[in-house]
């Protein structure tokens, strides 16, 4: 690794650095090693720390370079099942639940809104868009589309990320 000389190092703060996911440069250091000596080994012990799999993956990386382009592929965690959607939010709920998941800042400095975890995922509007598909018998939807201007998008925030929870994927726009 090559070392990057600064004009100016300023100190971290001792509670900052407690806190820190990686609270030294020595540690630092020793992780970036580990990722080079073993990176399968390493990134599987990070996916199992920081992700809720719904299944094992098979292999943690699968790659093959190949003499052309039909032979080039580079796959990762081969057949895996994770829901975003439940790694964003739900599993915050018990431990996170009432700090602020989304900090959202419209066009104008003064507008400017915090969502919890709780908030996003109790949004009543998330629940009855997804459970009026049973009950009006339409089948479920391939995806979602919402086109909402910029001044709505706090209250469809919620809506774009906890619908694909309910096994539909969507998007805004």
């Amino acid at each position: 690794m090559t070392d990057v000389k600064l004009k100016e190092v300023y100190p971290v703060p001792e509670n900052f650095r407690k806190k820190a996911y990686i609270s030294s440069y020595d540690q630092y250091q020793q992780l970036w090693q580990e990722s080079l000596d073993d990176p399968d080994g390493f990134w599987g012990k990070v996916a199992e720390e920081q992700v809720t799999w719904f299944k094992k993956w098979d292999k943690v990386s699968d790659f093959n370079y190949g003499t052309s382009a039909d032979d080039l592929y580079i796959r990762w965690f081969t057949n895996a099942k994770l829901n975003v959607s439940y790694n964003c939010l739900d599993r915050h709920l018990e431990t996170r639940g009432d700090q602020t998941a989304i900090i959202w800042e419209g066009n104008d400095p003064s507008e400017s809104k915090k969502f919890s975890y709780k908030v996003i995922t109790r949004s009543r509007a998330v629940w009855t868009m997804s459970s009026t598909f049973p009950v009006t018998g339409w089948e479920q939807p391939k995806s979602n589309q919402r086109w909402s201007p910029i001044q709505w998008l706090p209250n469809r925030l919620s809506w774009g990320i906890r619908t694909p929870s309910k096994g539909s994927p969507s998007m805004l726009l």
